[in-house]
């Protein structure tokens, strides 16, 4: 009798620890879900496809100011412009250094006043 209830506690432990993995693929299973329906809701919800079409926006006019200060500037100036905290557009503006061509980044109010003209001339045209 001992032996029956034992074999019975071993099938019942068994069917458990299956039970549990079977749960445990389906948590993960569900996680995975979770991790996929958020990001839908960030890039299809109100603020998504606002922040989406910003998002080109601010590349496009990036690309089409740099175009313009590098024939302004000759190759010397470059304007970074991102979104920042609160779909903020932030600007910097980065030289390249005469003795070694690195570039060092600063912001646009640190500039010159004829580096800061070709900058915001460049946005402009931009």
């Amino acid at each position: 009798a001992a032996k029956k209830k034992h074999n019975e506690c071993v099938e019942e432990q068994k069917g458990l620890t299956q039970e549990m993995a079977r749960i445990q693929t389906e948590k993960e299973d569900n996680h995975e879900q979770v991790i996929l329906n958020k990001n839908l809701v960030d890039v299809f919800g109100i603020k998504g496809i606002q922040a989406f079409i910003l998002k080109g926006l601010v590349n496009d006019l990036q690309q089409c100011s740099q175009q313009y200060l590098d024939l302004l500037s000759d190759g010397n100036l470059q304007i970074r412009i991102c979104i920042g905290d609160n779909d903020s557009i932030v600007k910097h503006a980065a030289m390249r250094s005469s003795t070694d061509g690195t570039w060092h980044v600063r912001p646009l109010s640190s500039l010159s006043g004829g580096q800061w003209r070709r900058c915001s001339l460049a946005v402009d045209l931009g």
